[in-house]
């Protein structure tokens, strides 16, 4: 039956269409997964480097740094604030000095 080999030509080029679509669809949503987890890793990298270079000067300073200012500096999340903090750790007289600006 013509109508029905017409029919069926149509389903399978409306599903062929619909799997496209979703290959497409499913590239796209990986390739911006894999786009926010290389800018998360980035951030996280950041704030990571600045926390280190933190415990570097301070531990260069004073030899040894008190766990609650390591817990601090590493919860927190604001890469503006630690840069700020590495100048503090590089100015800052005492540990007490450093902690208050915490």
């Amino acid at each position: 039956d013509p109508a029905m080999q017409e029919l069926e030509r149509q389903r399978h080029l409306f599903m062929v269409g619909y799997n496209e679509d979703l290959t497409v669809s499913r590239a796209q949503g990986i390739a911006q997964g894999k786009a926010e987890g290389i800018a998360e890793g980035e951030v996280r990298g950041e704030l990571k480097s600045r926390v280190d270079d933190i415990l570097d000067i301070l531990n260069d300073k004073f030899e040894q740094i008190p766990q609650h200012i390591v817990d601090s500096l590493n919860q927190q999340t604001d890469a503006v604030a630690l840069k700020s903090l590495v100048r503090r750790a590089a100015k800052c007289t005492s540990l007490d000095e450093f902690a208050a600006d915490l």
